[in-house]
């Protein structure tokens, strides 16, 4: 595994180390990994957990979506804590003893616990997920909406309703 890593770290994705081996070592180390790559791949692929299974092009869409989720709640953190991205890469002290790693995932009311909404923002949230959910193509519409009027914010919950509605009409219309 190590030489797997130093391997991936030296020459490139799809080098020497490919991205199922990536997805593969991802579930052996993290537990949230391993559930996430399953949900995926029942929600998206074919049911199999296998990254073999699947073509490169699949497993590069799930690990672009693992770094979407991520860097969307570490923005989120950032906001919280007053941190400023703007100027990436740029040091800040390291934080004191006290600060114990990145917070648990928040329950209901937060973007992780699907509660965050109600009334309408609320249904219009749950029915841009399930737009998604369909199928790959409306997946990649709402994407490409969120990229071009979104600022590529692709989580529901963190727009208007007045924003969602707008794209479940057009998504209507078309």
């Amino acid at each position: 595994a190590a030489a797997a890593a130093a391997a991936a770290a030296g020459a490139g994705w799809g080098a020497s180390v490919g991205v199922a081996e990536i997805i593969k070592e991802g579930q052996r180390k993290s537990g949230s990994w391993k559930t996430a790559w399953q949900k995926y791949c029942t929600i998206f692929g074919t049911g199999f957990f296998d990254p073999t299974k699947y073509d490169e092009q699949f497993l590069v869409q799930f690990v672009n979506y693992m770094g979407e989720l991520a860097s969307n709640d570490l923005e989120s953190q950032a906001v919280e804590q007053g941190v400023s991205l703007e100027g990436k890469g740029t040091k800040r002290s390291a934080p004191d003893a006290s600060w114990g790693g990145p917070p648990a995932k928040r329950a209901a009311g937060g973007a992780w616990g699907g509660g965050a909404a109600n009334g309408e923002k609320g249904a219009l949230v749950e029915k841009v997920k399930a737009l998604q959910r369909s199928s790959p193509e409306v997946k990649e519409s709402w994407w490409a909406y969120c990229d071009e009027h979104l600022g590529g914010v692709k989580d529901p919950n963190r727009h208007e309703a007045e924003t969602l509605r707008a794209f479940v009409e057009a998504y209507a219309a078309a």
